[in-house]
């Protein structure tokens, strides 16, 4: 019995994994065209191939009677596409680029001649999108890796785009959050993805942590006008794609070192603030079989200790701890210690030593502190109160 419920446990859990895969559609794109003679007459049947520059993932149709062609659900990345039939040269494009919803179109004209010469042409798709009209900016790999980054969180770069806006926040745990306003809406309007899939906190809904730059291929942020496939929000869409590995290893190691080594005095503590940060980390990607699957992987570590305020307060002199209040003062007067069973005033202002309770002297002991701060008087205290980021 107890195998039967392991296999059906096992069973779920891998039809939960396949469910899974339709949610990659919206870190997708396509490329489409129309494949025509020198005299601009359709070529219908021709055998037109798109192949992944990186992964060497081809797919293969042919174009209909109007001699046209479709493929969607790319992933992202830079592609060839090669265009061959019979009685003709085979036309190969070459560097066209696919970011997140683009649909490329790249159009192909076949010259007369033999099958086996092939026409090598090295030139993206055009830049300007017209099969929709959602206003969007793409923040690419290069911006991402360029740009300076303070905190290294990538979606620190919305602020750049027009009508866009980062807020810093926090939940009331203290973890970061990603707050976006776009085009004046709320923040928890806007919907945030990460690889299709949602990634908004269930509290607020805003935005949770992002991977660190090193594993962001770009990312997406759509203002207004976006597909149905998005829904929900009336915000903006922000989608953050990560990277893929290739079938070529590549890596990359990091370390960022923040100090107080150059900073200036804190006007109120009279001397710079204290901070040790370290960012990090590393990506490893590469093949698992050529061709076929692939793998990635990315680690960011973060500590940071830093000293953020002061405590201030008054407490117990060391005479005052043993019951003398001889020499105690309050605005320039004399405290006066009453006896609360006589209500009359302690002979010498001095609490004896049996009426002090030996738990409550224990307690001020090992607990209470000494005064360390003059300027606040014989009593004052001051406890700087340092903050440490795991």
């Amino acid at each position: 019995m107890k195998v039967r419920d392991t296999q059906f446990c096992f069973y779920l859990l891998l039809a939960f994994l396949f469910t899974a895969v339709p949610g990659w559609a919206q870190t997708t794109a396509s490329i489409y065209g129309t494949v025509t003679d020198a005299q601009q007459g359709v070529l219908p049947g021709t055998t037109v191939t798109v192949t992944n520059i990186l992964t060497n993932e081809s797919r293969t149709a042919e174009t209909n009677d109007l001699g046209n062609y479709t493929f969607l659900n790319l992933s992202l990345g830079t592609y060839k596409v090669q265009a061959g039939l019979p009685g003709f040269k085979t036309i190969v494009r070459e560097g066209i680029e696919l970011s997140l919803n683009r649909n490329a179109k790249v159009d192909m004209q076949l010259e007369i001649g033999e099958l086996a010469q092939t026409v090598v042409v090295n030139a993206d798709a055009p830049l300007v999108e017209a099969t929709t009209n959602e206003m969007g900016t793409l923040m690419d790999q290069r911006r991402i890796g360029e740009l300076p980054l303070n905190g290294r969180n990538t979606l620190s770069l919305v602020s750049l785009i027009p009508g866009a806006q980062r807020l810093e926040s926090r939940t009331e745990q203290g973890f970061n959050i990603n707050v976006v306003s776009v085009n004046g809406a709320r923040p928890e309007l806007s919907n945030m993805l990460l690889d299709g899939g949602d990634n908004t906190s269930t509290l607020r809904n805003y935005g949770s942590n992002v991977p660190n730059p090193d594993a962001i291929q770009e990312f997406r942020v759509s203002a207004n006008n976006y597909s149905a496939e998005s829904g929900r929000s009336v915000g903006a869409i922000v989608n953050v794609v990560t990277k893929s590995g290739t079938n070529e290893f590549h890596g990359s190691a990091f370390e960022y070192h923040r100090n107080d080594a150059m900073n200036g005095e804190n006007f109120f503590l009279g001397a710079p603030d204290k901070l040790n940060q370290h960012q990090f980390g590393g990506t490893l990607g590469g093949r698992i079989i050529r061709d076929k699957t692939f793998f990635f992987a990315s680690f960011q570590g973060y500590r940071r200790s830093r000293e953020q305020f002061r405590n201030t307060g008054l407490v117990p002199t060391e005479l005052e701890r043993r019951g003398d209040f001889s020499q105690s003062v309050f605005k320039g007067k004399a405290v006066v210690v009453n006896d609360p069973l006589t209500h009359a005033p302690f002979a010498g202002n001095v609490i004896p030593a049996n009426r002090i309770s030996p738990i409550a002297a224990t307690f001020i002991e090992k607990v209470v502190p000494l005064p360390n701060n003059p300027e606040r008087g014989p009593n004052g205290y001051t406890i700087t109160m340092p903050l440490s980021d795991p």
